[in-house]
């Protein structure tokens, strides 16, 4: 008689929170996109910007200014975006650096600065920026490394690496 009575509050406990998940759960997914069914902004890698920086073991160097990616949102997008830019091969560039600091801006199409300055590092490894539509957007908007410095405690790297960060631009809705 236990045996049954276990097995019964079991059963019970099993179709309780199987309605619970199954009430919960997602029916489908979503994207978020703007009314228009396109994309909220286009992303554009600047034809081969040149890391063009002395490279050698024990040397300190500043970054000179390089463009980097234009975005140009969609004009029926109403809202803000989130714009992050990522540097993807830290793992290769630890190794060879002791600091890296790229000072990053965002600049709209008339050259203003259209966000806080943002710093990326082998520690942070990311900046992000707003960009607020406000009365429209002033596109296409620029992502620049505008200065920095490095130390560079290893010139020499592993076949297939690279001395050069390689960096990549996401924007998303904010």
């Amino acid at each position: 008689m236990k045996r049954w009575i276990y097995l019964l509050a079991i059963l019970i406990v099993l179709i309780i929170t199987g309605s619970w998940f199954a009430y919960t759960f997602p029916a489908s997914v979503q994207q978020i996109r703007p009314a228009t069914g396109s994309d909220v902004a286009m992303v554009k890698p600047i034809e081969n910007p040149v890391w063009n920086q002395r490279i050698f073991g024990n040397y300190i160097g500043k970054i000179e200014p390089v463009d980097l990616f234009k975005i140009i949102p969609d004009d029926d997008y109403p809202g803000d975006l989130r714009v992050t830019v990522y540097l993807i091969n830290a793992d290769e560039l630890i190794h060879c650096y002791q600091y890296l600091i790229m000072k990053t801006e965002i600049y709209d199409n008339n050259g203003n600065q259209a966000g806080r300055t943002e710093f990326i590092t082998l520690q942070n490894g990311q900046a992000n920026f707003e960009l607020i539509s406000g009365a429209g957007w002033i596109s296409p908007y620029t992502v620049k490394i505008t200065g920095g410095s490095y130390y560079c405690i290893r010139g020499e790297i592993e076949e297939g690496g690279s001395l050069s960060p390689t960096l990549y631009c996401q924007v998303t809705p904010k």
